[in-house]
């Protein structure tokens, strides 16, 4: 090897160790600045974090001595805020608002607001983070609508509500040196003197809402959730979170053959009486009465009429008008009527001492029964049959009792079945055991077919968003000892049926136990029972039809040559040609259970309580 060369790779040796102690020294520069660059953010953020938490401590703090100055316990109260660098504490008096309403289910004076109050709020930021007091809760600032974390001054306990909402006034930044001080108290409900029962309490038949608008909107939502057991709907749009409450649902027994309890509710009688059962006198009268559970098995109405007379139970009550005048064939009413505004009759009565039902003739249908009457009736005296051992008469009234619509208790029952379903459109041609089941359009019978419902092991519930249609000769067949619940959502174009049973059309039990099908609808419910086809494809409902209407609903039930076993409370009904027959097995029956899954109020107390809050 020359010298030359041993030289070279000396040199190439020298500059090799130089190159690698550079890139060594940059690796341990580049790792110091990274482990130092690092260190720097997450010691920010922890600085972030425990300003955060320690101004959100000073907020809750701040929350339980506001409250005491809001609810009259304190004249006045300071509190320090930490005023760190980049802290900063605000009033902003303009932000949230909180709304109230009471709305009374069966009168037409709708909605009554309670409150209508901006909340204001007591703002903490720093950099990306931001908290605040608004309502007597303190909350927390994200992309989901907020979270709480100390609760506001909304309180709800064994039926009763109560709300101190406090409202914030002041403006502009917050020194570290806070004062809060009482400007006012406002009671709203119940409202002192007033006679008007939507102000008083208890509440009856109503509805109760409470809407919450502000920037933390979901967290509003969520306590409510928790604090009540109910459920809230979200305008996420709008930032609105909106809890509703009803008092519990009451008068739900089914106690006459036919009813409308509201003053938009009238009944008119045309046509002929029919009746399925053989023999003449099984169609001679328009409503009656029979007791299911006096029948034997495989007994069913029929086969009590051909051992009883007639029951006369088949009451008529109505919110409304009452007009019998265009009946026909001498048919008889075995019932009371009941009316809340006039009853018209012809007066032709052929019955003395003959039994209801028992084919007088004569023209026009004979009461047996008591008419009441609220405004005038008509020819009324000559209408009621005249029978030593009963003293039946005309007598005026103060007007008739109301049932509540029962729309919100119809929604929250479909929207519960929608989320637990067995299964969604299942056939209608089949049998369908015990379970839930939901229909996202309509529930049809098609020609023909038969939908049996078996409850043998248990209840079967159904939830239809929009309609109910059996056609012609077709049926669904209850079996088993359970009972089956539809809910009729109705959202359909106006003009079409909520429930249409067409012609020659059964919902049947075997033994006609009316108790063992229940159909429920909201006030605005239209149904169609028989199809205009006459006497001799009479369609046949065993059953109970629950759907109250408003006082403002046109909500209307048309019998139009059909048979029914059972009650109905629904709106202005026709009677056509058929009849019904009240099962009076129902009264002692509540059609709406009491644990029917709605959270209820029966007590409301809403104060605004405004506080002030300056440095000082």
């Amino acid at each position: 090897m020359t010298p030359s060369t041993r030289d070279g790779r000396a040199r190439s040796r020298g500059q090799s160790e130089t190159l690698g102690f550079i890139i060594l020294f940059s690796i341990l520069i580049v790792g110091a600045l990274l482990v130092v660059g690092l260190g720097s953010v997450a010691l920010d953020d922890t600085e972030q974090s425990l300003s955060d938490d320690r101004a959100e401590q000073s907020l809750t703090q701040f929350a339980s001595k506001a409250g005491l100055v809001a609810l009259g316990e304190s004249d006045s109260q300071r509190i320090s805020f930490p005023t760190g660098a980049g802290e900063q504490f605000s009033v902003e008096e303009n932000t949230g608002w909180l709304k109230v309403t009471v709305e009374n289910q069966t009168a037409a004076s709708s909605r009554y607001t309670v409150m209508n109050q901006t909340l204001g709020s007591v703002v903490y930021r720093h950099g990306n983070s931001r908290a605040a007091y608004q309502g007597g809760g303190v909350w927390r600032a994200n992309d989901a609508g907020g979270a709480m974390v100390s609760p506001p001054e909304f309180h709800f306990r064994n039926g009763t509500l109560t709300l101190p909402t406090i409202s914030v006034r002041g403006s502009g930044s917050l020194g570290s040196n806070v004062v809060v001080t009482k400007t006012g108290v406002n009671r709203t409900f119940p409202v002192i003197g007033t006679v008007d029962e939507d102000e008083q309490n208890p509440l009856n038949n109503h509805l109760v809402r409470v809407t919450v608008k502000s920037e933390f909107y979901q967290g509003w939502g969520q306590y409510f959730e928790e604090r009540t057991d109910g459920e809230v709907k979200y305008n996420h749009s709008n930032q609105e979170a909106t809890l509703v409450l009803v008092t519990p649902i009451e008068e739900t027994e089914v106690t006459s053959a036919t009813a409308s309890l509201a003053a938009a509710g009238d009944f008119t009688l045309a046509g002929r009486a029919g009746s399925r059962c053989g023999g003449s006198s099984s169609s001679d009268f328009y409503t009656d009465s029979y007791d299911s559970t006096e029948l034997a098995d495989g007994e069913d109405y029929c086969d009590y009429l051909s051992n009883n007379e007639p029951g006369i139970d088949g009451d008529i009550i109505y919110g409304g008008d009452v007009d019998i005048s265009q009946g026909t064939g001498g048919a008889d009413i075995c019932g009371n009527i009941i009316s809340g505004g006039t009853v018209t009759t012809k007066g032709s009565t052929d019955g003395d001492e003959i039994n209801c039902g028992g084919g007088k003739g004569g023209g026009q249908p004979t009461v047996y029964g008591n008419i009441e009457y609220t405004d005038d009736c008509i020819d009324c005296e000559d209408a009621i049959a005249s029978i030593p051992s009963r003293d039946w008469e005309a007598t005026q009234i103060d007007g008739v009792r109301s049932a509540a619509p029962i729309g919100f208790y119809v929604e929250s029952q479909i929207e519960a079945i929608e989320e637990d379903a067995d299964e969604v459109d299942p056939g209608t041609d089949q049998t369908l055991q015990s379970g839930d089941y939901y229909f996202d359009s309509s529930l049809t019978v098609d020609n023909g077919d038969n939908l049996t419902l078996d409850t043998s092991d248990g209840r079967i519930d159904i939830a239809v968003e929009e309609n109910v249609i059996v056609e012609d000769d077709s049926t669904i067949h209850v079996t088993g000892d359970g009972r089956v619940r539809v809910f009729v959502g109705g959202n359909v174009p106006d003009g079409t049926y909520h429930f249409a049973l067409k012609d020659s059309s059964e919902i049947n039990e075997t033994g006609t136990d009316a108790r063992k099908f229940r159909m429920y609808g909201k006030e605005d419910f239209k149904a169609t029972i028989g199809n205009s086809g006459g006497i001799g494809t009479l369609a046949k409902f065993v059953g109970v039809i629950y759907a109250p209407p408003s006082e403002t609903s046109d909500s209307s039930v048309n019998i139009d040559g059909a048979e029914v076993f059972g009650g109905m409370l629904t709106g202005t009904t026709t009677l056509n040609a058929g009849s019904i027959h009240y099962d009076e097995a129902l009264r002692n029956e509540q059609v709406i259970e009491p644990d029917a899954g709605a959270v209820t109020v029966t007590f409301l107390h809403v104060t605004v309580n405004e506080i002030t809050v300056k440095s000082g």
